[in-house]
């Protein structure tokens, strides 16, 4: 019965889906509407159409002549006024941002709706709405950019490296002087972080998924104010369009592009017999992304999906502060560690605790008679965990 009720209600989610709210990653159109006097003109129709999934969404100026369309997804749209009795006025190469309150003021001549005056020039859209403070970056803008692969590609290096005043890593950000974790991660206008905040390295999408970022630095509106100290990180994701489309993308970084270290060669020249010891060490650094993204129903109904992985194996030579376990140590013996010259304290027990000393409590007692603390006995501190023999068995010993 529990399925049949899940299955009704997911059916009814997707059949009777309609607007929702607005998200504070969409972009808002607002201007005004006026007639060659100046004066203003209400109840002009705007339209607003995205030219990649077609989909439209209106507007009408009200008594002063101004209208506002709002949560419109980032893009690049045209937009259409028209008015009884007035020329209809078309502006298209419109791109509207992350998060970017755009205004266009428009100027409608008097003629007939059936006459159209199309704007295809790049006129400057002025933002009068909003005073946030901060930088977006498009994707086009972070294709083009270097981007290290060492440990993944993060997309939030480039607001470390481009955006004035946000400064640290994805795991610890300042933004403008703030503390670390205080800033806020949203992600498509939803929050994003997980138990820590400032960061969104556990919920980080694909880089090839994303298709703008903007990093807000100053102030703190309503919609994005729930647990920021005053920096916002804002991710925008691709959508499907009409248009079947995608991407696919590959680095790679291996020891057969590079040289051997110059010790390397100094030890297989000096001692030839050895020279197969001294070979270049596989370090192998790998990251592959896929997206694909086309519609479902035209002109209404789309669908994107993106995967990204890293890999990475590294048997250089570590510092020589690094160690490895002995032999000994991955048969479970530790002793060597054992040092009683050197009294660390005591027990419960009154016994002295040595430095290096292994206790096993699980198999310890107290004895309330003799007020002593009875070690485990040789058996018990030889025994083997399952987990140890799992970390043991995946060790190279070659």
């Amino acid at each position: 019965m529990k399925k049949h009720v899940f299955l009704v209600g997911l059916l009814a989610l997707f059949f009777l889906a309609g607007p929702a709210w607005a998200q504070s990653d969409r972009a808002t159109l607002t201007g005004t509407v006026t007639d060659t006097s100046g004066a203003v003109i209400p109840g002009a129709s705007v339209t607003a159409t995205n030219m990649e999934t077609k989909v439209v969404t209106s507007a009408t100026s009200n008594d002063v002549g101004l209208y506002r369309i709002l949560n419109l997804p980032v893009g690049q749209y045209s937009v259409s006024f028209q008015k009884q009795g007035f020329k209809s006025v078309e502006r298209t190469g419109i791109f509207l941002a992350i998060s970017q309150v755009a205004e266009i003021n428009v100027t409608l001549q008097v003629g007939t709706v059936a006459q159209t005056v199309e704007v295809t020039s790049a006129a400057p859209i002025t933002e009068t709405q909003t005073n946030d403070v901060g930088g977006a970056m498009t994707l086009e803008a972070f294709r083009a950019l270097p981007l290290d692969i060492n440990g993944g590609r993060d997309i939030m290096a480039f607001a470390f490296a481009t955006t004035p005043g946000v400064e640290g890593n994805s795991w610890t950000t300042y933004i403008s002087g703030t503390q670390a974790f205080s800033n806020e991660v949203l992600i498509d206008g939803t929050l994003a972080q997980e138990s820590e905040t400032g960061q969104e390295l556990e919920s980080e999408p694909p880089m090839e998924a994303v298709q703008e970022f903007r990093v807000d630095t100053g102030g703190m509106g309503g919609a994005a104010g729930m647990y920021t100290a005053g920096g916002t990180f804002m991710f925008t994701l691709k959508s499907g369009t009409n248009q079947f489309h995608g991407s696919a993308v590959y680095f790679n970084q291996n020891e057969a592009f590079g040289a051997n270290s110059w010790m390397n060669d100094y030890s297989a020249a000096a001692d030839p017999a050895e020279a197969s010891k001294f070979r270049k060490p596989s370090s192998r650094h790998s990251d592959y992304a896929a997206s694909a993204g086309g519609p479902i129903i035209k002109n209404k109904t789309f669908i994107f999906g993106a995967f990204e992985q890293y890999r990475h194996s590294d048997y250089t030579m570590g510092a020589y502060t690094q160690t490895v376990p002995t032999p000994q140590f991955l048969s479970g013996d530790f002793s060597a560690l054992l040092d009683k010259t050197t009294q660390l304290g005591k027990d419960a027990g009154g016994n002295p605790i040595y430095k290096g000393a292994i206790i096993d409590p699980p198999r310890a007692s107290y004895s309330p008679t003799t007020r002593s603390h009875r070690r485990g006995s040789a058996k018990s501190r030889k025994r083997s965990f399952p987990c140890t023999n799992r970390i043991t068995s995946r060790w190279d010993r070659d």
